[in-house]
């Protein structure tokens, strides 16, 4: 597969030089459910579950894999592989996590561009560009910041 065509760009090429060594290859997670990946890579799909030195790294939620992450991959087999590190994000989709905690839940990351759709009837979506644009403020009668 060309991996270009899934966003590959000089800039992730570049963060994943430190890991060619390591004979791991690149990979950008299209799925997860229930902690398990699946990797589109140069050579197929992937389905694939976070190492335990990944697990041991990791400093909270927001750290693991999300959809549109690109990965570092040690492969297990012909379809199966292990995660090993997920390469710095470009942009991210995120939220407080639900509940009283205040934890990032990131939903997705590396995303080009994001359509929000709203009820045609009741109150409208406002939103409000902040950070110089790379952070969205969403209003509505559902809640009155996300």
């Amino acid at each position: 597969m060309n991996l270009e065509a899934w966003g590959w760009n000089p800039f992730f090429e570049e963060e994943f030089t430190i890991y060619k060594s390591q004979d791991l290859i690149p990979g950008r997670i299209v799925r997860e459910s229930r902690h398990i990946y699946t990797l589109v890579t140069a050579e197929g799909e992937l389905s694939c579950e976070v190492s335990g030195a990944f697990h041991y790294r990791s400093d909270g939620p927001s750290d693991y894999p999300v959809t549109g992450d690109w990965a570092a991959v040690r492969r297990a087999s012909e379809d199966r592989g292990m995660i090993e590190a997920v390469l710095p994000r470009q942009t991210e989709f995120s939220r407080q996590t639900a509940g009283t905690r205040t934890d990032k839940q990131v939903l997705a990351s590396n995303i080009d561009s994001i359509a929000l759709v709203s009820a045609i009837t009741g109150e409208g979506l406002d939103c409000f560009p902040q950070d110089g644009g790379k952070t969205i403020a969403l209003t509505g009668p559902w809640r009155r910041e996300i």
